[in-house]
């Protein structure tokens, strides 16, 4: 299956699960991951960043099948490219590398894709590649009782940043508030990173996104179209009566005397 590799310059003891997480690559950690092959760069040998020792990795989804590209650093067969900065994190440029064959065909969504993933929509990326976004109202919720002693849902934590970003845009739909890409920009990415091991960097490296795609992705995890069809069906089957106004109840309003002053 065509994926690539991630390489993590620096010391190869220690907490391996910390030490990506200290560079970014939250979502190449936790439980719903396929499994993570690792192998250690050590001097003699470099790694991309002409260092003497770091991490190679990539995602392992059937041990018994031959895997692309191989787990090892060959700069005459691969090309690879240095993380940029993360200044909202104050993360470095260079802090990880991703590599890929090349001679090899682009990754796959599949190997990206969690063991479990959440139900939603497909949305053709610009890779040409169909990626499912989870829909945020069809996420998992926790059932609790009120003050009242009545069943109520919440959202779990885990999604609840999704969640609230889903609900600012879609009330920002209804109000017809001026559209903000990065608000759309962030939530696609979250949405994203539910059902795949992806973060902005690598979402950035394969060239995921454009601007012409945001609306979409984000119209999709809010059921957006679909859930402003029923408001408008719902419109025509109870349409709402007609306003009165103070001058159309008052007859003296209507007055046609001469030299009545027209309002």
């Amino acid at each position: 299956m065509p994926g690539f590799l991630i390489y993590v310059p620096g010391p190869v003891q220690g907490n391996r699960q910390e030490r990506l997480r200290e560079v970014g690559l939250e979502c190449w950690t936790g439980p719903n991951l396929p499994t993570v092959d690792v192998a250690e760069i050590l001097e003699p040998e470099t790694g991309p960043d002409g260092g003497g020792s770091g991490l190679l990795l990539r995602l392992c989804h059937d041990a018994n099948h031959p895997l692309d590209p191989p787990l090892r650093y060959r700069p005459d067969l691969q090309e690879w490219t240095p993380a940029k900065p993360d200044p909202a994190r104050g993360l470095a440029a260079g802090r990880f590398w991703l590599g890929r064959m090349r001679d090899g065909e682009p990754p796959l969504p599949a190997y990206l894709a969690r063991p479990k993933r959440f139900a939603g929509y497909g949305i053709t990326l610009r890779d040409g590649q169909q990626w499912d976004l989870p829909v945020c109202r069809w996420l998992p919720q926790n059932l609790d009782l009120d003050d009242e002693g009545n069943w109520t849902t919440s959202v779990k934590a885990e999604h609840r940043e999704f969640w609230e970003s889903g609900e600012k845009l879609f009330q920002a739909s209804l109000e017809g508030a001026a559209y903000r890409l990065d608000y759309g920009r962030d939530h696609v990415l979250q949405a994203l990173a539910l059902n795949y091991a992806v973060n902005r960097d690598i979402v950035a490296w394969l060239g995921l996104l454009d601007e012409a795609l945001i609306p979409l992705a984000v119209g999709a995890t809010l059921e957006r179209d679909q859930i402003f069809a029923i408001m408008e069906a719902q419109k025509k089957r109870n349409p709402e009566p007609p306003s009165t106004s103070p001058s159309d109840s008052n007859p003296a309003s209507s007055s046609s005397e001469p030299g009545a002053a027209a309002c």
